[in-house]
């Protein structure tokens, strides 16, 4: 701060600032974080935050969670990980860019995840939100087996049924396709 009580934006300890937590703080606000032009990581869980401000664009940690957030802001294309889980959100900004841990899960409100990296390599935690589907192919592990959204399920059924003389017949594989295309169908128009 300077002399009159304001940040002072050209302060060499906060230009070069790498790291920052605040976790636990029961603060409302982070205006001012966009004067971090050197920050890479930043810890703000477990207080009263609803929205976020613009980001510093070098930030490549963001640890959110246990917050009351609504919405994020547009994410810095050099963001890899993001911990925004236990907060109120209904949807995610842009995150192809995030390839080792996206956890956003207990936002019970949030239905839809937007195209994730292809290289994701690491973790997406994704339990008790209302996402029924992943937006595409990735590399990562997830904490939920999700199909891909819009893309048909192709599931084949391998087994032999016994007649009555318990003579095996190999080819009811077909009788299984056709009444699981019929259950699709009927889920389809519920």
């Amino acid at each position: 701060m300077n002399v009159s009580q304001q940040l002072d934006t050209n302060c060499s300890s906060i230009l070069n600032v790498g790291s920052i937590n605040l976790n636990n703080k029961n603060i409302q606000s982070l205006e001012g974080i966009q004067y971090f032009k050197r920050l890479l990581a930043l810890h703000c869980d477990s207080n009263r935050l609803n929205t976020l401000p613009i980001l510093p664009n070098t930030l490549s940690s963001l640890f959110c969670s246990h917050n009351q957030i609504t919405t994020l802001p547009n994410l810095p294309t050099s963001l890899r990980e993001l911990d925004c889980s236990n907060n109120l959100l209904t949807a995610l900004p842009s995150i192809s860019q995030i390839s080792s841990l996206l956890n956003c899960s207990n936002n019970l409100q949030l239905n839809c995840l937007p195209t994730l990296a292809t290289n994701f390599s690491q973790h997406i935690k994704i339990k008790n939100t209302g996402i029924l589907c992943v937006p595409n192919d990735y590399t990562g592990i997830s904490d939920t087996i999700l199909p891909i959204c819009n893309r048909p399920i192709m599931i084949l059924i391998l087994f032999t049924i016994p007649d009555v003389n318990f003579r095996m017949f190999l080819n009811k594989t077909q009788l299984a396709l056709i009444e699981l295309i019929r259950w699709i169908k009927l889920v389809q128009l519920l």
